[in-house]
């Protein structure tokens, strides 16, 4: 993928910095703590009680990169008209992977509401009433949005748009189908088809311009689920087809709110990860290539022989009883995946020599699958027209509001435990915020195969910094020994650190 962006462009990103922050509040629908004013809303709709550093951060971030610099301030002032214009259809994409976080926070794991509401405010402002505001996402397989929903309260906010402005916000699940794990298997009545898009889906080929097309055995692809046919069938033969949302495609502006988390395949998620939510059927997704490099996958590093043949059996299982399952077929293997996660793993399953733990698919530094999905996906994103088409020039505006007031270390996307940052980062690039937030999660990008290829390919000039005037944020920026200091996830420790 060539030529992404302009080289000659000065792409700023803002960095809004707190040693204040505690939590978010958790009083629906979030209103501001002050009176702005520009805030759209009466004096009644404000929390002065708690503060609301989240809509503070946003609105500074706007400050910062002097976005309608004139009327701040004001009542006029508009800082996302350089963006939207009136009548535009904007979706909001948060992360929105799973509902649930044993290890930590639900608000490690997705983006908090509290971020949603105060882009949904200054969407409002530029729109004038106008357009469309949709929050929309894909997350995993088996996530259950309705307890998404529940847990964030985000029906608040679409009740005080309705009530106050008699203004209608949509907010969609955007997968056609969704998982449930009975036992640790998808059996028969795992599968749920959903509703999905109500705009349908558009099948996109990329064929040459995809990133898989120098990829050496599609044979080995694994999607989301047991049966790897149709993974395998919509990368193979010179064919690259992605399933993307045509409410994605219709956009004029996508606005991205990523949470800060480490991540077990790709090595972080912030942006650039954030577009897979664009896509309807995960099965398209091809997530990593199984066995080991030696034998043309990138599951595992190489291992010993009694991890490999726990590995190769436990394929093989999969392949024949679950890929086509029926009643008994189910049977047998959830009978062999107790014995297996109860006796055998223990005993048969080692960590390799570089500590990352075999039994987890694809979850390491050396995954050369993962990246070229996303790579796909944001292409798709710039670059595909309302039908599916690509274009030599984009087809709609990108913006990024990353929250990272409270982030996700350790085991993420999806088991991550809490870190408090204090964080939120802005830009009109994906590119350069997410290398800038990479640098103060203590990462090098140029460690993690995504960032490194699209920088190497394009010959990118990503950055300049538009900071706070807080010194730990300069310093942090500025001093290569000085960082966040960001757990990895086990299989990336000692190969992404700076």
């Amino acid at each position: 993928m060539e030529d992404i962006y302009d080289i000659n462009k000065k792409y700023e990103v803002a960095i809004f910095k707190t040693d204040s922050f505690q939590q978010y509040i958790d009083e629906a629908p979030y209103n501001p703590s002050d009176k702005y004013p520009e805030y759209p809303f009466s004096d009644s709709l404000i929390n002065r009680n708690k503060g609301n550093i989240a809509y503070e951060g946003i609105r500074e971030t706007f400050h910062m990169l002097g976005y309608d610099k004139d009327k701040y301030g004001t009542s006029k002032w508009n800082p996302l008209a350089s963006i939207i214009s009136e009548n535009n259809k904007v979706v909001i994409k948060p992360n929105f992977v799973t509902h649930s976080n044993t290890n930590g926070s639900i608000y490690s794991v997705i983006t908090n509401p509290n971020i949603i509401r105060a882009v949904i405010d200054y969407v409002y402002i530029a729109l004038k009433g106008t357009g469309q505001i949709i929050v929309a996402d894909s997350p995993q397989a088996d996530c259950n949005f309705d307890e998404i929903l529940r847990v964030t309260e985000l029906d608040s906010i679409v009740e005080l748009y309705k009530r106050e402005k008699n203004y209608k916000i949509e907010i969609i699940d955007l997968r056609q189908l969704r998982f449930e794990y009975h036992d640790g298997v998808l059996d028969m009545e795992s599968r749920i088809l959903l509703d999905g898009d109500p705009m349908g889906y558009s099948i996109i080929n990329l064929r040459n311009k995809s990133a898989f097309s120098d990829m050496d055995n599609p044979e080995k692809l694994y999607g989301a689920d047991y049966n790897r046919e149709e993974t395998i069938l919509h990368h193979s033969k010179g064919n690259h087809e992605y399933c993307v949302s045509n409410t994605i495609l219709s956009a004029d502006v996508i606005i991205s709110i990523p949470k800060i988390k480490t991540h077990r395949k790709a090595g972080v998620t912030l942006n650039f990860k954030n577009m897979i939510g664009i896509n309807g059927n995960k099965n398209y997704l091809p997530h990593f290539k199984i066995g080991v490099p030696s034998k043309g996958g990138d599951e595992a590093p190489e291992l010993e022989k009694g991890a490999q043949q726990v590995l190769n059996s436990n394929r093989l299982l999969m392949d024949k009883l679950l890929s086509k399952p029926n009643k008994v077929k189910v049977y047998i293997y959830k009978a062999c995946y107790n014995l297996y996660h109860k006796l055998l793993r223990q005993f048969l399953i080692k960590k390799n020599q570089e500590g990352i733990d075999t039994s987890r698919l694809g979850n390491w530094y050396g995954n050369d699958t993962i990246w070229r999905t996303t790579w796909d996906l944001n292409y798709l994103t710039l670059y595909a027209d309302v039908k599916g088409s690509i274009c030599l020039h984009e087809q709609r505006k990108l913006f990024t509001i990353i929250d990272g007031l409270l982030s996700g270390e350790n085991d993420g996307p999806l088991l991550p435990t809490d870190k408090k940052c204090g964080i939120i980062v802005t830009s009109d690039n994906f590119l350069s915020a997410d290398i800038a937030v990479i640098r103060l999660m203590g990462f090098d990008y140029k460690k993690i195969p995504l960032y490194r290829n699209i920088v190497k390919s394009n010959n990118i000039k990503y950055a300049d910094f538009c900071i706070t005037n807080n010194s730990k944020i300069e310093n942090l920026l500025r001093d290569e020994k000085k960082s966040l200091e960001f757990i990895p996830t086990q299989g990336w420790k000692g190969h992404i650190e700076l």
